[in-house]
Formats: C-alpha cells, sequence, structure tokens
C-alpha cells in the first residue's frame, strides 16, 4: 500500500488505479513510457520529503522556475526516421511532418493563462469558492469543495457542488441566501481551481503522471508533457475519462478550428498511438509537408489532400506526379490526371509547373524498364523508344501494342493497333510523330481481360458500384455499343480447366432464350432477353467487388481497355491458360498458344479449330472454320485476326473426369475411377462384391446435381409458402405470433441442406435378373452400403417415440403400440412408412387390422402432428415439405447406424 500525503490531492482518488497501470505501461515501452522520478517518490510516500516536494508541479512552476532555464525539444527539432525516408524517395531535403512545430518549445502549466471562469465550468472536490453577503449580514468566506462535493457554510445547509456547473450553483446559493437571510445578498466567484491528475501515454516527450489544473484541454496537457514526437499520431490521440473514450484530432484544431478540443477530469488518461497511414505533398503547394490521414482511413483524394497542404502555388497550369509504394517495395511514379482520384498510405504528390507544349517528344507507358517521355530526334521509331527486349518490364504481353497519336486531317487523338513482337524480331517498325504514346501491356493486364467481372459486365451492361475506374469506363461504352464489339469475351465466357473436357451437356445461353449459343459457368451472369434481372451468383458478386484490382493501366487510362478488348481473341480448349488474347495484325496461331501456355497434355494437336467473324450478312455470322493438323501445317503459318475463336480440342476419353466413392459392407470399400456409361453393378465387382453383413435394401446413393434439385425445390416451395402466407393475412385473423412463427419456418426451409439421395437397387442378384435397373453412376456419386440393421424406429406424434427391435411379422400397429400409441394431436390420415431403400408408402389406419405392409428392418414409421387446430391452410403445407424432407434425412441416419 502506497503512502498519500494528506495534501496530494490530486492522487488521492487515482492511486489504487494508476499505479499498477504505470507499472504496466513502463514495462510494455520502456522507451516512452518512463514515469518521472518526483512523482514516483510522491507515490511511493519516501521519507524525509521536503516543504517544496510537497507542493505540485504546477505551484513549484509559479514559485521560482525560469523559464528560459528550460530547453526547447531536441528530439522535435531531429529529423524523424519517416522523414528521412520521405526526403529519401523525393529529394526534398527540408520535408518535415506537419503539425509537430506546435510542440518545439516545453510548455509550463505556470504558462497557461486562465481569463474569466464561465457559469458552464464544472465544479468538483477541491475547487475554492469566494463568497460575499451584503446586507444586513456582512461577511465574506473563502471555502473549498469538501469531500463529499458540499460547499457548507455557517446558518446554511450545505449546498452540492461537485458535479454542476457553476452558474446553476451560484444562483441556488443566492437564493438559499435571499431566503434565509432576509435583506443580503450573495456574491459568488471560483477562487482557486482544483488540480487533476492525469497520465500521458504513449508517444510524448515525458510519459507519466502530471498534475494540471481542471481548466487544462488535452492540447495543453500535451504540451505540459513536452508534446508528440514525430512517431506518435496527431489525429487519433484518445482520452479515457469517466469511463468513456473519445479521439481527439489536432489537424482540426489547427487547420479550422474544427473538432473541440476535450476538457479534462481527474484521472484522466491521455494516450497519444503511433502515427498512422501518411503522405507526402511536395513541391508548389502552399505547405509542402507529411500529412497525417485521417483516423481509419488509407487513401484520400488528391483534390483534399491539395486542401490540406494549402493548396497549389499556381491556380492553374499544373502538373501532378504521384509517386507510389509497389508490394514488392519499388516505386511506381505515375501522372496524376484527375484529383478526384484516390492517393494511397505512403504515397507523395508532386505539384510542380506544366507546360502547355512539348515538342519532339514521344512518350512510353506500360509494362516498361522506365516510363516517360523520350526526345523523337533521339528516338523516331517504334524499335528506337522501346531499345530492345531490355527495355521492357520482366512479363511483357507483345501480341499487341497500342499507339496513340494524333489524326493528321482532324487532328484527334487515336489508338492503333501494332505488333510489338514482329518489331522487336525486326520485321516490322513503325515510325513515330510528335506526341505520340506508346502503351506496353503486361501479363497481368491481359489476364485482367478473362476475369469474371469484365465478362459479366460485358454480357449485362452493369458494372458493380465498387467496380474499379476502368470497369465503370467500359460499361458506358458497352451500353453506348454494339455489344459485338466484343463479341470474343462472350465467346469464352466458359474459362476454366474444365474447357479440357467435353463441354457436352453444359448450359448454354441457348437454353435461356439468348442468342448466340454462349457456355455458362458457375462465375457468369446473363441478361436474359425478355426478363428482368440478372441470373447471377455468389461468386459473380465476389468477382465485381474483386474488380477495385483492375490493372492500373487500364484506371489510369480508361479508354485503353475498349480498345483491347475489341482485338481480342477467344483461346479455349486443351490449353494450358485459357482466356482472351488481344493481337494485332499477322499474329501467328504459333503466337497465340505461346502466350496461352502452350498445349495442354491431352491435347488434339491434329484438330485445331479455328473460327474466323468477318462481319454480318443477312444478320448472320459470316463465319469461317477451319482445322489445323500441326504435323501437317505450321503454326507459325496460320493468320489469327481480332474477334476470332481458337479452340485447341481435347483428345476423346472414355473415362470420366470425376470418381465415385464407395464406403460401407464393400469388399474393398474406396475412390474408384469409372468409364463413361459405367453401371453400379460393374463398379460392385470391381469392388470384390458385398460382405456377409451387407443390407442392399437399405443402400444409399446421394448425388451433387440431386442434392442441387432438391435444395432449388425447396426454396421454390418457401417462395410459394410466403405468397400463400400473405393471402391467408388477407383472409383471415391471424395474430402476429403465427405469423412470424410461419416465417421462420420458411426461411429455415430455404437454408436447408438437402441429402440428393437417389433410390436405387443395388442388390446383386435383383440387377441380374433385371438390368433394367442398374444405376448409371456420375462423377461425385457416393454410394454407401450399410450393415443390416435389427430395429425398426418410430418417429412423430407417439407416446415414446424410438427405435424398437425388429421382429418379422410385425406390421405398422404393432410397433405405434409398443412405441405408447398415438398422440391425441396425431395426425391419422398422414402415417407413412420411410423404407431402408428411401422409399415412403402411406399408411390408413382405418385397415391397419387388415394390412399386408411388412416392415422391414431398418424401417422408419412417423406420424406427423395435426395442424388443423392451427386454423392456417399454409401451415400444413410447411408439415408437409418438413415432413418429406424428415424422412429422408431420416432414413439415411437410421441406415447408416
Amino acid at each position: 500500500m502506497f503512502a498519500i500525503r494528506p495534501n496530494a490531492n490530486c492522487f488521492r482518488k487515482i492511486t489504487h488505479v494508476l499505479v499498477p497501470a504505470m507499472f504496466f505501461f513502463a514495462a510494455a515501452s520502456a522507451a516512452a513510457q518512463q514515469i518521472p522520478d518526483d512523482i514516483l517518490r510522491e507515490l511511493q510516500g519516501q521519507k524525509g520529503q521536503t516543504q517544496r516536494n510537497a507542493q505540485s508541479p504546477l505551484d513549484r512552476a509559479r514559485s521560482d522556475t525560469p523559464l528560459a532555464a528550460l530547453p526547447d525539444h531536441q528530439m522535435l527539432a531531429e529529423p524523424s526516421r519517416l522523414e528521412l525516408d520521405y526526403r529519401s524517395r523525393s529529394g526534398v531535403e527540408e520535408l518535415e511532418q506537419f503539425g509537430y512545430n506546435i510542440f518545439n518549445r516545453r510548455v509550463l502549466p505556470a504558462e497557461l493563462a486562465f481569463g474569466r471562469i464561465s457559469d458552464s465550468y464544472i465544479l468538483g472536490i477541491g475547487d475554492e469558492i469566494v463568497i460575499s453577503f451584503v446586507g444586513s449580514v456582512d461577511k465574506s468566506y473563502v471555502t473549498k469543495v469538501d469531500r463529499e462535493g458540499r460547499v457548507v457554510l455557517p446558518d446554511l445547509p450545505p449546498v452540492i457542488a461537485a458535479g454542476r456547473p457553476f452558474g446553476e450553483f451560484s444562483r441556488e446559493l443566492r437564493a438559499r441566501v435571499a431566503s434565509a437571510m432576509l435583506g443580503t445578498e450573495a456574491y459568488v466567484s471560483l477562487g482557486d481551481v482544483r488540480h487533476l491528475g492525469v497520465f500521458v501515454l504513449g508517444e510524448v516527450e515525458q510519459p507519466g503522471l502530471h498534475n494540471v489544473t481542471s481548466l487544462t484541454s488535452v492540447l495543453e496537457a500535451l504540451a505540459v508533457a513536452g508534446g508528440v514526437k514525430k512517431s506518435g499520431t496527431l489525429r487519433n490521440i484518445r482520452v479515457d475519462a469517466n469511463g468513456e473514450s473519445r479521439v481527439v484530432d489536432i489537424y482540426g484544431l489547427m487547420m479550422n478550428g474544427a473538432g473541440a478540443d476535450v476538457r479534462l477530469t481527474d484521472g484522466a488518461r491521455i494516450i497519444v498511438p503511433t502515427i498512422g497511414p501518411n503522405i507526402a505533398v511536395i513541391g508548389e503547394v502552399i505547405r509542402p509537408a507529411i500529412y497525417e490521414l485521417a483516423p481509419g482511413e488509407s487513401s484520400i483524394v488528391a483534390a483534399d489532400l491539395l486542401k490540406m497542404a494549402g493548396g497549389p502555388l499556381r491556380p492553374r497550369g499544373n502538373r501532378y506526379t504521384l509517386n507510389q509504394i509497389r508490394d514488392d517495395g519499388g516505386q511506381y511514379l505515375s501522372g496524376l490526371s484527375d484529383l478526384g482520384q484516390t492517393v494511397s498510405d505512403g504515397a507523395i504528390l508532386h505539384v510542380a509547373p506544366g507546360k502547355n507544349i512539348i515538342s519532339g517528344v514521344a512518350t512510353l507507358v506500360g509494362h516498361v524498364g522506365v516510363e516517360g517521355d523520350r526526345s523523337l530526334s533521339a528516338a523516331p521509331t517504334l524499335s528506337a523508344l522501346i531499345g530492345g527486349p531490355d527495355g521492357l518490364g520482366q512479363t511483357p504481353y507483345l501480341l499487341l501494342g497500342i499507339i496513340e497519336t494524333t489524326d493528321i486531317g482532324t487532328q484527334s487523338r487515336l489508338y492503333k493497333a501494332v505488333n510489338l513482337e514482329r518489331v522487336l524480331a525486326g520485321a516490322e517498325d513503325v515510325e513515330l510523330r510528335d506526341q505520340d504514346k506508346v502503351f506496353v501491356l503486361s501479363a497481368d493486364d491481359v489476364r485482367f481481360l478473362s476475369d469474371a467481372a469484365v465478362r459479366n459486365l460485358i454480357l449485362t451492361g452493369n458494372a458493380h458500384e465498387k467496380s474499379c475506374p476502368a470497369l465503370q469506363e467500359l460499361s458506358k461504352f458497352v451500353n453506348e455499343t454494339d455489344v459485338n464489339r466484343f463479341a470474343a469475351v462472350t465467346r469464352s465466357v466458359f474459362v476454366t480447366d474444365q474447357e479440357n473436357r467435353d463441354a457436352e451437356g453444359k448450359k448454354t445461353t441457348a437454353d435461356l432464350g439468348g442468342q448466340p449459343a454462349i457456355p455458362l459457368q458457375p462465375q457468369s451472369a446473363v441478361l436474359v432477353p425478355g426478363q428482368t434481372g440478372v441470373l447471377s451468383t455468389e461468386e459473380t458478386r465476389q468477382t465485381e467487388l474483386r474488380g477495385k484490382e483492375c490493372s492500373k493501366l487500364f484506371d489510369e487510362y480508361g479508354q485503353l481497355l475498349p480498345f483491347v478488348l475489341e482485338h481480342a481473341v477467344s483461346v479455349t480448349g486443351a490449353i494450358r491458360r485459357p482466356g482472351v488474347y488481344p493481337v494485332a495484325q499477322r499474329t501467328s496461331l504459333a503466337s497465340v498458344a505461346a502466350v496461352a501456355g502452350g498445349f495442354a497434355n491431352n491435347a488434339d494437336v491434329g484438330n485445331i479449330e479455328v473460327l474466323t467473324y468477318s462481319g454480318f450478312s443477312g444478320g448472320a455470322d459470316a463465319a469461317g472454320r477451319k482445322y489445323y493438323d500441326i504435323s501437317k501445317v505450321s503454326l507459325s503459318q496460320v493468320d489469327i485476326i481480332a474477334g476470332s475463336s481458337v479452340r485447341f480440342n481435347p483428345l476423346i476419353s472414355d473415362q470420366e473426369s470425376g470418381s465415385i466413392l464407395l464406403t460401407g459392407e464393400f469388399k474393398r470399400p474406396g475412390v474408384y475411377s469409372i468409364a463413361r456409361g459405367e453401371k453400379l453393378s460393374q463398379l460392385m465387382e470391381r469392388a470384390g462384391g458385398l460382405t456377409d453383413l451387407a443390407f442392399p435394401y437399405g443402400a444409399s446413393l446421394t448425388r451433387v446435381s440431386v442434392k442441387k434439385a432438391q435444395e432449388e425445390g425447396f426454396r421454390r416451395a418457401a417462395r410459394d409458402l410466403n405468397n400463400a402466407m400473405a393471402v391467408a393475412v388477407l383472409r383471415r385473423n391471424i395474430s402476429a405470433d403465427a405469423i412470424l412463427a410461419a416465417q421462420q419456418l420458411t426461411n429455415s426451409l430455404a437454408a436447408v441442406e438437402a441429402p440428393g439421395r437417389v433410390v436405387i437397387e443395388s442388390d446383386p442378384a435383383v440387377l441380374r435378373t433385371q438390368p433394367g435397373k442398374d444405376t448409371v453412376l456420375e462423377p461425385g456419386d457416393h454410394i454407401y452400403m450399410p450393415k443390416r440393421p435389427n430395429f425398426v424406429v418410430v418417429a412423430g406424434d407417439v407416446l415414446n417415440p424410438g427405435a424398437l427391435q425388429f421382429e418379422p411379422g410385425k406390421g405398422v400397429e404393432d410397433y405405434v403400440d409398443e412405441s405408447g400409441g398415438l398422440q391425441n394431436t396425431a395426425d391419422n390420415d398422414r402415417v407413412f412408412v420411410v423404407y431402408p431403400n428411401g422409399v415412403a408408402e402411406p399408411v390408413n389406419i382405418s385397415r391397419w387390422a387388415f394390412s399386408s405392409i411388412q416392415v422391414p428392418p431398418g424401417s422408419t414409421i412417423v406420424v406427423p402432428k395435426d395442424t388443423s387446430p392451427l386454423k392456417m391452410e399454409f401451415v400444413r403445407d410447411i408439415a408437409t415439405i418438413f415432413s418429406q424432407l424428415a424422412l429422408s434425412a431420416a432414413s439415411i441416419a437410421v441406415i447408416s447406424r
């Protein structure tokens, strides 16, 4: 227990809380969290303390410490590591962090001058009150708010003061005096204000406990603590007081006075975390500096960033260059043409005067070693501008380069396609003109063309609101032009590894009424003519969100993406990287195959299909289809034009692409590959047949396609039930609780997972005599062969549901009686039996005594509850559907035991 001196009022209330906290923070951050020795001695109650040590820091500062004796902060004068890094990257020697110079000189509590105290000041324990009585009683009193928060005066009852505004307390005291002392008026003023113990933690020069007055603000307390280090934040300073936490942004106070400063309370904690994301602005601006972004932000709009820097020196004609850090640590310089563009953490925005005309220049942009302007006299041709393969990036795409040039007649800017592969090989060259700009694509830029977000946008014309700028710009072109301009992209909509397999049976847009027929995949979203809405999947929606990761080149030059897409060819089939690949004129099929990764192992090199679209005639594609055999013709002699479709056909195989899982009582269970059209009896023979314990009557086959169909049926039923519920609400007086219960049932139905079970015949003897019952297997099938059970399950509205011992000859009524019989709420007309093979059969109670139904082992007898008392027509429908679901799940569960 620490000893507390009687006059150390500012420490008494927080000793037990702050002392352990001080040692915790000191251990966690020794460099920043040092407790001053004099404060520590006060808390520990060391003997031999002098009267001077008993004074508060504020009193000592006011007594005899000259301001000039205290040195300015050397730490803030020295450049921080962050400043050194930005200076190294930008070449600006005097670049500093904004806002920290306000703490360049230490501030003492004595320097905090106080004016008139407003009536809104909240009184607290220790505040000094001066009361003067004038009139029949002429006296003055100087008192303090006591430990119980009261002001006690002679001849008056105590007045509660702590926690109240000074004006409110003053009015109440004057009213009490006027009532108790006739002819006497009271004049109330505030003397010395109370002292507070405030703990300043984190990135400050002198972290620890500081003694300040109750009028001290957060900014003043930080100044008393020596100021914020350059490693600390100025925009996310947390103040914890009275069980609440607030954030102070010094930028707002410094720039425009926005964001009120926080008044402190006794025991408050001011925590200064490390600096947050930051961006530097250099060059011709009013206030070049390193600026910290707002809390929770990692980027800022360029226009807002310029406002923080005071704006450009010149109102117009400026050139903006953005220096960004790549993921690999390298720097990437790009021009900033739109001040609405966002600038990310760590960037440097350089503002420089622009020029109206730059003559004799050609510009190299994209995936090159060094982007920027080149002298046209030194590089008059495209090959000279690029400078050979060494002038390119690590993964260039050479089948299509783009030259932005000026049309001589109209002086308009336009794009031209060029084959960079042939240019670098010396087979052709292009003479450049003044102001030409050459774009070199990368392999990543081309891979983006095959992204599902691009295909979805071209098919639907809709761009997600969070899509990247390139897709937003492409959306305008798609909606304003003929979609056939980008036909190659839509023809390659099914671009997955499934292209290496036979596409037979895949759904196309022709099945949905679309023309031409386009194969669909789970990532596709197709707008169906004549219908509203988009057929989309969760995968597509997630891909749209990934549109924010567009190619930086396409984002910066929005009109470049549509031009590249209209020069694309679709490459599908047995190729290692199917997708969309843009080409210029005189591009060979060999080059297309090379950029697509080469032939897959299962490619049929003697059957390469090229479909060339040369336009429209009478509303139909004038397409030419040719087949090439690599053993008879060189692919380098086959030219591919934009808009073509190339399919590298796979070798025909009689093997299915997937496998089958056998579990249970097979002699050799496990995973098996199957041939096309292979049947269950053939697979069981390969598995060695069944064991002696096998129960073929209870075998279950679960199939993915059936599961999906069942779940779609559940969702359709849920929609129908919602409609029925709406009708029932209009027709009947139904309570809100009943509606809510039914709604919960339909929601559960829509989300339920179906078993996907298929009723099969698996008895080898039956399959030999009746081959028509032999099931044709599909990849992904799971076949479970159970052991022979010796019980029958009775479920539902009986007195004692459970599993009963199977006995030959017993019927449904016998097992129901053994379960205690039917309850009064049972629905006698809807009893049914689920057999081990999954087949269900209703039972008529009126003919139980004469029923010939035999209950085999492993069966489940289900007795539903009578829903008619609920007087809701749709509730019976719900019960029916859930009973159907229950019987399927229950039968599988029973057989699996």
